[in-house]
């Protein structure tokens, strides 16, 4: 064997019935090996006309495509070093790699990208190599030569280059060819260049016979007639989920790498489910060539997936700061030995020596060892688990970013003083950069500061490094010790270019993050929901003092629309003002709640189950659980008549609602032992391999999903050693109660002509339960409905729902339940159950379209929305006392919207998800869950009313109405 990376594609070029074979698929034109082989020996011999001798950089800049993959191996055929440079990166950078890696040749398809580069560099036009062929020659490089540099991130605030050897890139191509073997018969070329997993593209298939499709990106496996035939792809999780939000994967694919990036097991999953072979989480930096470890992903993987073990000639050890093993299953820094590593970074000795270090520790004494930085432990079965980095760095889309280059690129600009960059939430799913700035003392124009600043960024450094928000601040928060605090740094701001200027801007900064929205534009079309709509009339409420009204904001909801609305409001009479409420009250939902628990044969129906992983021991879960269960009054009271009220109580118990068990029981177990407690709340914790695991009973009554995010967050924040601030005193936002009468009036004239549904569900039993994803038709139809109606997605599922109801049933005035979220500003921060259900009326009546019955049935949503607290009690009374039916049922079916937040947050040591409840205690119900921009419909019915083949007629009939709206938009 040749240890020479470009080696193998010309070894087997030798043979004849190679070279006609497909080789290179670039923009629907196919290349053969000949061409290739050709195309690769003009190059090299224009490149030594042109003076470029073995040893010497050649940086690259051309479009990804049949020309630049020729360009590669020609300059591998001279034993130079091949040096891949981006054409969207600043010039600035790009002659600061030039400069660093000593580079005199600059090798490219368009000219006038160079324009601006130092005049040392000799610009090489790829378009005029031709003719003269220059065949290879083993003989002109060595296995130690360097094979290329390719630049990452910087914590000095410059890009660094990493050497990579000829030995350690072939012998990792020589895994990968073992490992994929007839998988890489047509590999994706997606990825950038300047992105090291480029190079099992462009030398793994090449190296054995097979070809690579060169696309503009994954996304572009979206495109009819591209990617049709690929059976390998190689990318970042992130550009995967996007491509999946558009698209399925072609069915030829059959492996799937996943690298640069945490892997969620939620998207494995998919990957299977779409008929996917083999789905490999990989890691690796660039210091140790491409890739070290390997994790097969198992199809029934968890949401947490390991890194798995080192691949061959690599060995991995986790040391502790002493640069010492650490014990099976201690956290400590990734260290890695062996032939991947890099020969280090490119005229950069003193960095070289900061991250690759002798090893003093036995049995590696003597050692070359790269210390990655990266936060891991070893699992018992023997896989690493990668739990973030140790400094500075980040990974956000694929990218390595060192934050402290951002920050240095800021302070270059005049007149800042001090400046730092963090990775923040922008929004429900966004991870982005938030940069913070601190001016020097006497300036005063903030907007002029950055725009510099902003200038300097697109200059300095490449799109993916560019914040999202940037805050001024009068001078950073600071630890006891004097550090920067960056705990302490205030929320980011999406957008600086529009501060808050009135009062709808203080609220629309205070709920959405951002007060930059169009003025006349509904905010439902730039992310925001009915619950921020709700959030953002009671901020204007309790700042105004003004009866804001929330039915009407539905329909003004742009920013103007509030302002107008605001302006029309009157002053708050007595009874609108602000209440501060018994904390052992309860709400008229959670009285509901309560009761139908209490008269029910199966107590089980209206109790919600949660599961907690981490990886840490049983006892750091224990009392993090404890610290939670304590701050909440709602988990350590229960709720119990007191004379004729229903009022919560403290615990008279001795016992410990959190129990730390040395097996586990079970739901069965966790079930039995929650229903003997005194506690609405309890966790079982057991030991499980790697950590410790906990099955969580709540009451329904003082739980419910948005308290899953809360009890995430507080468990992780625990974990971590963070302080949690005290929890602020319960308010509840000011309440019409003209307009609650009148909201209840209405709706019971209403739901008088609702015609009853013949099924009957008379106790909760065991569930058929139905859970598929809507189409990308669907979700795309749903999404361009809501937008064109001024709705949101939630509400245009609700009339799609309830067209597949009246449909299936034969009956055209229907009482449907629909759930609703009572969060506020009094509130939001809580654990305790603030969902309500009430019946919403629908009729075929609304219109003559589709169009039309949907926007009729949208505003219902709205209105119920903006009554989210009214308790059903009241609402049933008025009804059966119009129909005269004491014994009316509100509703047999029920709808419902989940954004559904992720199960953990990144570099977090915890897991946190809802169990299904496996009991109906309706008829039928629809759930329609969103996560990361899919969402699945889960159809819950009763067994005595439905069987699971008619819950598909019903998801086929709520795809085919959302198919027709598609045609219809």
């Amino acid at each position: 064997m040749i240890d020479l990376l470009h080696a193998p594609f010309f070894q087997i070029c030798r043979d004849a019935g190679i070279l006609t074979r497909r080789a290179i698929r670039d923009n629907g034109q196919d290349f053969s090996y000949e061409d290739l082989l050709a195309r690769s020996e003009e190059v090299a011999a224009f490149l030594s006309a042109a003076g470029v001798r073995q040893g010497d950089v050649v940086a690259l800049m051309a479009r990804r495509g049949f020309d630049a993959v020729a360009a590669v191996y020609g300059i591998m055929v001279l034993g130079a070093v091949y040096m891949p440079v981006d054409r969207a990166f600043p010039r600035d950078r790009v002659a600061y790699m030039l400069e660093t890696a000593s580079c005199r040749y600059l090798l490219t398809d368009d000219i006038a990208c160079a324009q601006g580069l130092p005049e040392s560099v000799a610009r090489l036009p790829l378009n005029r190599a031709g003719g003269e062929r220059l065949g290879y020659d083993p003989a002109v490089v060595a296995p130690d030569d360097l094979a290329y540099v390719l630049f990452t991130s910087g914590s000095t605030g410059r890009p660094k280059g990493v050497m990579i050897r000829h030995r350690s890139a072939a012998r990792r191509m020589v895994w990968a060819r073992e490992r994929f073997g007839p998988d890489l018969a047509l590999v994706l070329g997606s990825t950038s260049y300047a992105f090291d997993i480029s190079i099992l593209e462009l030398f793994a298939p090449l190296g054995c016979g097979g070809a690579l499709e060169i696309v503009d990106s994954a996304l572009s496996l979206a495109e009819e007639h591209v990617g049709r035939e690929v059976t390998l792809v190689n990318c970042a999780p992130s550009a995967l989920s996007a491509v999946l939000s558009l698209t399925r994967l072609p069915p030829t694919v059959q492996t799937v790498i996943l690298v640069g990036e945490v892997l969620h097991g939620r998207l494995a999953r998919r990957l299977y489910d779409q008929g996917v072979r083999r789905v490999f989480n990989l890691y690796g930096p660039t210091e140790d060539t491409i890739y070290s470890t390997e994790y097969l992903v198992p199809r029934d993987v968890g949401d947490s997936v390991p890194i798995g073990m080192p691949l061959p000639g690599t060995e991995a050890v986790v040391m502790d700061t002493d640069l010492q093993p650490v014990a099976d299953g201690a956290l400590g820094e990734l260290c890695l030995l062996g032939e991947g590593q890099a020969a280090g970074y490119i005229n950069r000795p003193d960095l070289t020596d900061e991250r690759f270090v002798t090893c003093t520790a036995p049995p590696y004494v003597g050692k070359r060892m790269y210390r990655t930085g990266d936060r891991a432990h070893r699992l018992p079965s023997g896989d690493l688990h990668c739990l973030g980095r140790l400094d500075d760095q980040v990974k956000i889309d694929g990218h390595r970013i060192e934050l402290s280059e951002i920050a240095h690129v800021i302070m270059s600009v005049p007149d800042v003083a001090q400046a730092t960059v963090i990775v923040a939430q922008f929004g429900a799913q966004r991870l982005g950069l938030a940069a913070y700035v601190v001016p020097t003392q006497g300036n005063s124009n903030e907007e002029d500061l950055l725009e510099s600043i902003k200038g300097q960024v697109a200059a300095k450094l490449p799109v993916y490094m560019h914040p999202l928000s940037y805050d001024l601040l009068p001078s950073f928060p600071t630890t006891t010790s004097g550090k920067l605090d960056k705990n302490a740094l205030p929320p980011p701001s999406a957008g600086r270019g529009s501060s808050a200027t009135d009062m709808v801007d203080e609220a629309l900064q205070a709920v959405l993050g951002r007060s930059d929205l169009p003025a006349s534009a509904p905010i439902f079309l730039h992310g925001a929901s009915s619950m921020d709509l709700v959030r953002i009339i009671a901020y204007l409420r309790e700042a105004s003092g003004r009866a804001v009204a929330l039915a009407a904001a539905f329909r003004a909801a742009s920013p103007d629309g509030l302002r107008q609305l605001l302006a029309n409001a009157k002053e708050s009479p007595s009874r609108l003002a602000s209440i501060k409420p018994d904390p052992m009250a309860v709400t008229q939902a959670q009285r509901q709640m309560w009761l139908a628990q209490e008269m029910a044969e199966d107590p089980v129906a209206y109790l919600l189950f949660v599961e907690v992983e981490t990886t840490l021991p049983p006892e750091a879960l224990a009392l993090a659980v404890r610290e939670v269960v304590a701050r909440h009054p709602s988990l350590h009271t229960a709720i119990a008549l007191d004379e004729e009220n229903l009022r919560r109580m403290a615990i008279d118990a001795a016992e410990d609602p959190v129990c730390t068990c040395e097996e586990d029981h079970g739901w069965e177990g966790a079930v039995d032992r929650h229903l003997s407690s005194a506690y609405p709340f309890t966790a079982a914790i057991t030991k499980i391999p790697g950590g410790a695991a906990a099955r969580i009973v709540a009451d329904h009554a003082i739980f419910d999903r948005w308290s899953l995010n809360i009890l995430r967050d507080e468990l992780a924040a625990h974990l971590a050693g963070q302080a949690l601030p005290p929890l602020p005193s319960l308010r509840v936002p000011v309440r019409d109660a003209e307009d609650d009468a009148a909201f209840i009036e209405r709706l019971s004239v209403e739901l008088a002509q609702a015609q009853l549904l013949a099924w009957a569900a008379t106790d909760a039993r065991a569930a058929h339960i139905l859970r598929e994803p809507l189409s990308d038709t669907a979700v795309a139809a749903i999404r361009r409905a809501a937008g064109a109606l001024n709705l949101t997605a939630a509400a245009v599922g609700f009339g799609l729902f309830a067209e597949c109801a009246s449909m299936l049933t034969g009956v055209g005035d229907l009482s449907i339940g629909i759930t609703l979220v009572d969060r506020h500003q009094g509130n939001i921060n809580a654990i305790d159950c603030h969902v309500n259900t009430l019946p919403i009326y629908w009729s075929r009546a609304f219109g003559v379209t589709l169009e039309e019955r949907l926007d009729a049935a949208g505003r219902r949503v709205f209105y119920h929305v903006a009554h989210s607290h009214v308790g059903i009690e009241s609402v049933l009374s008025a009804v059966r006392t119009r129909r005269g039916e004491p014994g009316w049922v509100p509703y047999a079916i029920a709808y419902g919207w989940h954004s559904e937040s992720p199960d953990t947050t990144a570099g977090s040591p915890i897991i946190v998800r809802f169990r299904p409840n496996p009991s109906a205690r309706l008829p039928l119900t629809l759930w329609l869950e969103e996560r990361g921009g899919h969402v699945d419909a889960v159809w819950t019915a009763h067994p005595a009313c439905f069987e699971t083949m008619r819950l598909k007629t019903w998801h086929r009939t709520f795809e085919n109405i959302a198919g027709k709206l598609a045609t219809l938009l």
